[in-house]
């Protein structure tokens, strides 16, 4: 089950967070504007190309929107200090 939480707001726009079987997760979109990338989601999209093996266990596919396609999302285990 997916559940929509409140949104941070920090300099770089709103970055979103999900809930997913009981584990909070973002969007490589969204954790690439908590780092401030100028591409933040090919940027990570990159990241996770190079480093798959690695972080592979630290993400899941989901639907976000019932029409389109699945999204990668990253659980709450990689995330840096900050985030938690």
């Amino acid at each position: 089950m997916t559940k929509n939480l409140p949104a941070l707001f920090s300099e770089s726009g709103e970055i979103k967070f999900y809930e997913v079987n009981g584990e909070f997760c973002l969007t490589a979109e969204d954790i690439g504007k908590g780092l401030g990338y100028s591409d933040p989601a090919n940027s990570i999209h990159n990241i996770y190309s190079r480093y798959k093996d690695e972080l592979e266990q630290y993400s899941l596919s989901i639907k976000l929107i019932e029409s389109a396609p699945a999204t990668r999302v990253f659980t709450e285990a990689l995330y840096p200090t900050w985030f938690r």
